[in-house]
């Protein structure tokens, strides 16, 4: 149910952001058309251009693939060293054979714990390693076994990320300096490259009001893996030290794509006692 529930997310994604490919398109073939495209070849250029992250994003909904180098330099991720390497391979050796494992994992400078799937590509936070780095993982290889990892990089392609880059530079979603004024053009400007892109926030309402309900159960599905695998116990005390920094209250927390890690808990635990029994 929760792959098909991902199958409708993705078709009903672009069915209501249709419109920015036919933006894209016109777009691009003004712009091949001043360039000294002939007619066709301009056309068949813009159709390229308008299309492509469809492609992109039907092709990670079917296919094991990890994001690009983009998606590491755009949010400072970096290739862990030798020594973690060689860490994070021992770990992953101790699962069963016939887990999938990610294909590339990357690495969060910071003290945290936090920890995310995207495609086959694993991203974990420094602090991780020092402490809890195989729950962490056992974690992330539950997502990877019991859940669709491809639909979070089917969305990442869904838009043109170095175009919402600009965009966002342009002109950013929130002002962290009250004092800076952003010029009209420069405001018209952003928000071009980010309809260009793809990003249109006027029909994301599924994305926000619809789409958190079914990655809970993304969470819910990996802990069950992950117990299963790598013991509930060992799963409840990572979680237990993973809640107090990081549980915060959210208005609306039917609106929140994660789960609270007591949920998480109480949930781990109902399953125990159950098999238990």
């Amino acid at each position: 149910m929760r792959c098909a529930g991902h199958c409708v997310m993705f078709a009903l994604h672009w069915t209501l952001t249709f419109h920015t490919i036919l933006i894209r398109w016109l777009f691009a073939y003004v712009a091949f058309r001043l360039l000294g495209f002939e007619v066709e070849a301009g056309r068949s250029c813009a159709s390229i251009f308008a299309i492509l992250p469809l492609l992109r994003s039907a092709l990670a909904m079917v296919a094991p693939l990890s994001p690009g180098p983009f998606f590491r330099w755009r949010h400072g991720y970096r290739l862990p060293s030798k020594r973690e390497q060689d860490q994070i391979g021992q770990v992953l050796a101790t699962f069963p054979e016939t887990a999938k494992r990610p294909s590339r994992v990357l690495i969060l400078d910071g003290p945290g714990f936090s920890s995310f799937t995207i495609g086959t590509t694993t991203v974990l936070e420094r602090g991780l390693l020092a402490a809890w780095l195989q729950a962490g993982l056992a974690q992330q290889v539950g997502f990877l076994n019991a859940t669709m990892t491809r639909a979070h990089l089917a969305h990442w392609w869904s838009e043109y990320q170095v175009l919402g880059a600009l965009g966002d530079a342009l002109d950013p979603p929130t002002e962290d300096d009250p004092t800076v004024r952003i010029g009209l053009f420069r405001r018209l400007l952003g928000r071009t490259f980010r309809l260009l892109a793809g990003n249109s926030r006027f029909v994301n309402w599924p994305d926000r009001w619809v789409y958190p309900s079914l990655l809970k159960r993304d969470f819910y599905a990996a802990d069950r893996w992950a117990a299963s695998h790598f013991g509930s116990h060992d799963l409840v005390d990572f979680l237990s030290a993973f809640e107090q920094p990081t549980d915060f209250a959210v208005p609306y927390p039917w609106l929140s794509s994660q789960p609270s890690a007591e949920n998480r808990i109480a949930r781990i635990s109902k399953i125990t006692d159950t098999h238990q029994l």
